[in-house]
Order: C-alpha cells, then sequence, then structure tokens
C-alpha cells in the first residue's frame, strides 16, 4: 500500500508537470495575438482630441488642468508601446515651474561617504 508521502510526491509531480505544460502553451510566444480589439462605446473615439506635446506622438487629450493624454489606440496592437507614445498624467492641477539653472541636488548624510551637489 503506498504511504502518504509516496501519494504527495505523485500528486505533487503531476501538478508541476501539468502546470508546467499549461504555462509553456500559455507564454506570450506561443499565443497568437487576437484578430483585433474589442469596440468601443458609441462616440468615444470622436471625443478624443488629438494634440502632440515636446518629444511626444499626438495623444489623446482628455483633460488640460490636469493634463491628462490617453495613447493612441494604434499602439494597443503591439506588444510595447514606445515610449513617445505613453500616456501623460498629473494628478495635481498646478504643474511646478522649476528653474534647471537654480536647481540643485545634494548628496549626503550617513550613508554617503563624500557628499557632494549635483546642478
Amino acid at each position: 500500500m503506498p504511504s502518504r508521502r509516496d501519494f504527495i510526491k505523485t500528486t505533487c509531480g503531476l501538478a508541476l508537470a501539468t502546470g508546467g505544460t499549461w504555462l509553456a502553451t500559455h507564454t506570450h510566444g506561443a499565443v497568437p495575438n487576437p484578430p483585433g480589439l474589442a469596440p468601443l462605446p458609441a462616440g468615444a473615439v470622436a471625443s478624443g482630441d488629438l494634440e502632440a506635446l515636446a518629444g511626444k506622438v499626438p495623444l489623446i487629450k482628455r483633460t488640460w488642468r490636469p493634463p491628462n493624454y490617453e495613447t493612441p489606440l494604434s499602439y494597443f496592437s503591439e506588444e510595447f508601446t514606445p515610449n513617445k507614445a505613453f500616456f501623460v498624467r498629473y494628478h495635481v492641477a498646478s504643474i511646478p515651474e522649476v528653474a534647471a539653472d537654480k536647481w540643485t541636488l545634494n548628496v549626503g548624510g550617513d550613508a554617503a561617504s563624500t557628499p557632494f551637489a549635483l546642478n
């Protein structure tokens, strides 16, 4: 009669074997791309105005303050979204003005062997 230990070993072995098979067939490379995007609700595309920001492709403008721009639908069929098409979103209404010539980052404290400043 098989022991409880043998039963657990066999059960776990089968679970790992079938799980490995499932994982191998469900990896990104093995699954074909979906035939197309699901249709959007009526008026969704018409309500999206495209606007180009510096260093970006034209994005779908949802709000101006705070800035909320979405990735165009054509990029959702690609595996990776390029940085130039990635969404832009702020969670505060005011965008801080930063004077780059006056900005300084000070690195120091107990963990810094040599304190220094970047500007």
